[in-house]
């Protein structure tokens, strides 16, 4: 069923779409942790820092000495941030699945019709 040029095509396949979904995860980690950065400098914390894991694959966002007259449009811009951010990671890790299958589908195809 495959020869040795279908199963190489389908591992470069791969590879190059695991390639995109690490470098949208780190573009979106780095955007949404500065989101969280931003909207608490704008509110007043004197201090704010990113810490990120491994490869940037994730992050966290530290803040301290925050006013506290501020909290509730602090908070509810975080928590815009955070379902955005997910929203928008969601849709584009579903987007670059359903473009592999179809790409490894093609190529099956080919390969039967043959």
């Amino acid at each position: 069923m495959f020869n040795t040029q279908d199963g190489k095509n389908v591992f470069l396949i791969i590879i190059f779409f695991s390639i995109i979904v690490v470098g949208l995860t780190i573009t979106q980690t780095i955007f949404h942790e500065e989101a969280h950065l931003e909207i608490d400098r704008i509110y007043g914390c004197k201090s704010s820092y990113i810490d990120y894991s491994f490869l940037y694959l994730s992050g966290q966002t530290y803040s301290v000495d925050c006013p506290s007259e501020t909290n509730l449009e602090r908070w509810q811009l975080h928590a815009e941030n955070e379902v955005s951010g997910y929203q928008y990671r969601i849709i584009m890790l579903s987007i670059l699945f359903g473009t592999l299958l179809v790409a490894i589908s093609i190529l099956l195809y080919k390969e039967r019709t043959n």
